[in-house]
């Protein structure tokens, strides 16, 4: 399966032909007036409804040629502007089920992390509540993609991350400068870490099992003959939906890496609530875990439903946090979390999404 990661959105998506993403098209300040050589203000927030109908259009045109070649996973890359992350993100989300993006949170950057707190509850929005779900209330039915906070599969955001191929925090490098067009391998290998689990039989033999065999497995596709750059192998210990592929039934310790491979991205364990189906069904295991600061995984907090009704400022916290995590172990990790609207701590979600299972709603 291919999926599709851009360079910053920032920097092609809203920028007029013949612009340069990093000055908006306009003159370039003098040194006295530039801020600090960052990434985060490499954009210009846009201002003008020219340049959101400019990427409205734009987004059509890429929706438009991913359905051509029926590839239905294409990141936009990340958000470097709180101004993007409110007004362009969620334009990204409601355009298209195939369009994904995220927002940039540095450690201690405030700003950012309540812009993508505002972010994530417009979008959770964008769909209605469970009444809007199939139009019983007179209207027109929500997206699929959109409805019941569904919104928020295809938005996160992301810490430390340069380049990695697991979304909606997929990304390329700024304006391709550090590395040609590329190719990064991602894994769901959950039905394969339980047969290494099987295999060692104690948790003495777990790390000899699974160096041997996946370095064996892995190897054979980054030593293969290519003539596209590859950026590297996400070796996380990451579920599926399929029969067998629940990583929480399977282990729950283990982020071991793999010698000799080169890696990109998070690599380590993945345990998301609503793409693990064992973990999400078992109303005992949730007794046990009430605060979602003790999700945290080898991804950061991923796919966690909330109530609708969240305090902003706990939400912007809990980036913080995890952007804090980040920063402080040098680690990518990202924030996807689901505010359902008119869910409520204990109920139960129904987003009938063919990529996610359904789960019990958590407190913050």
């Amino acid at each position: 399966m291919v999926w599709i990661a851009t360079n910053p959105f920032g920097e092609w998506l809203a920028v007029p032909a013949g612009g340069d993403g990093d000055k908006g098209g306009n003159e370039a300040p003098s040194p006295e007036q530039s801020p600090p050589r960052s990434e985060k203000r490499a954009q210009t927030s846009p201002e003008t409804s020219t340049e959101l109908d400019l990427a409205t259009d734009r987004l059509a045109i890429v929706d438009s040629m991913l359905q051509q070649r029926d590839i239905n996973f294409c990141s936009l890359g990340p958000s470097l502007d709180p101004g993007h992350t409110t007004l362009i993100c969620p334009l990204i989300v409601a355009s298209s089920g195939r369009l994904s993006c995220s927002a940039l949170v540095e450690a201690g950057d405030v700003d950012s992390a309540r812009a993508a707190t505002e972010c994530l509850l417009k979008i959770s929005n964008l769909g209605g509540g469970r009444g809007e779900k199939e139009g019983e209330n007179g209207g027109e039915p929500s997206p699929p993609h959109l409805a019941g906070g569904l919104g928020n599969f295809r938005f996160c955001s992301s810490s430390c991350v340069t380049t990695v191929p697991f979304f909606p925090a997929a990304r390329s490098p700024n304006l391709l400068e550090e590395i040609d067009v590329g190719f990064a391998v991602g894994l769901e290998n959950g039905g394969f870490v339980r047969r290494l689990l099987e295999e060692a039989k104690s948790v003495a033999n777990v790390r000899k099992a699974f160096h041997a065999e996946m370095r064996e497995e892995l190897t054979v596709v980054a030593s293969s003959d290519r003539s596209v750059n590859c950026l590297g192998m996400y070796t996380s210990v990451n579920p599926s939906l399929d029969e067998g592929g629940s990583i929480a039934e399977a282990i729950e310790s283990l982020a071991e890496s793999v010698p000799d491979v080169l890696t990109t991205g998070y690599c380590g364990l993945m345990i998301p609530v609503l793409t693990d189906g064992w973990r999400s069904s078992r109303r005992g295991w949730r007794k046990r875990v009430r605060r979602i600061d003790r999700l945290v995984c080898g991804v950061g907090v991923d796919t966690v439903p909330v109530p609708g009704d969240v305090d902003v400022g706990d939400l912007a916290s809990l980036i913080l946090d995890v952007a804090a995590l980040a920063g402080r172990w040098d680690k990518p990790l990202s924030c996807r979390i689901f505010p359902v609207p008119g869910g409520r701590a204990g109920s139960r979600t129904d987003f009938g999404s063919p990529y996610m299972c359904d789960s019990e709603v958590f407190d913050l």
